[in-house]
């Protein structure tokens, strides 16, 4: 029986490094504008900090999905996937403590906003993966649906859940955990200091929810590649 042939190596994603920094640099400019506050105080940046850190978070939810689902199957899904991970991760961590500095937030919470962050990232890296290995794109397209709808439908749904016009009211209730971007906002809110043990305890929960996904993921897209190499080879 002839052997396969080897798969050659990932190529780093230089692209997606390139965009990935462009997005953090949009994400700066949406928050904070060209104009410094009047008033230089964490109190001034705080608010433009956590809108920072949405706008990225909505680059890893959607922006980056849609960009891996509508290209060519790789020849290693899990391989790149997991490059990727690398690079958004580096991309939060530069960006994500320099602004503590101004939005004084406390290291508990940083460390938790950053948890709920790479949390939904490997969620997020769980549909590029099985994207990855599906050759339909009837699949991809509703792989990125249900991110779509994770993502937004609870904000969409803000003003009937919290009984109120979205925004802080939405936020300061347990339904924000209901979405990645509630969460975050809650979790980066101005003038929040100590971590309280619900918000703690969803942090964490999200992060061990993303990495079990992620991980039953990358097993079935293994699976799938090895019973295809398989299906090839055969006589």
């Amino acid at each position: 029986m002839p052997s396969a042939p080897a798969t050659p190596p990932e190529p780093p994603p230089r692209g997606l490094l390139i965009a990935s920094a462009a997005w953090v640099l949009l994400s700066l400019l949406v928050a904070y504008g060209l104009r410094p506050p009047v008033l230089p105080l964490a109190t001034s940046y705080a608010p433009a900090a956590r809108i920072a850190l949405v706008v990225m978070l909505a680059g890893a939810l959607i922006a980056w999905p849609l960009l891996r689902l509508s290209q060519r199957t790789p020849a290693r899904p899990v391989h790149r996937t997991l490059l990727d991970v690398v690079v958004l991760a580096g991309a939060l961590q530069v960006t994500l403590w320099p602004l503590r500095l101004a939005a004084a937030w406390p290291i508990e919470r940083t460390v938790a906003a950053d948890v709920w962050f790479l949390g939904w990232l490997l969620a997020a890296a769980s549909a590029v993966m099985l994207g990855g290995v599906l050759r339909s794109h009837a699949a991809r397209t509703l792989l990125m649906g249900v991110l779509l709808i994770v993502a937004a439908g609870p904000i969409l749904l803000a003003p009937w859940l919290a009984d109120a016009p979205g925004g802080e009211a939405f936020t300061g209730t347990p339904l924000a955990w209901l979405s990645p971007f509630g969460g975050l906002a809650r979790l980066a809110a101005p003038g929040r200091l100590d971590l309280l043990p619900d918000e703690r305890t969803a942090a964490y929960a999200a992060a061990v929810a993303g990495l079990g996904l992620s991980v039953a993921a990358a097993l079935l897209a293994a699976a799938i590649r090895s019973r295809r190499s398989a299906s090839s080879m055969a006589p």
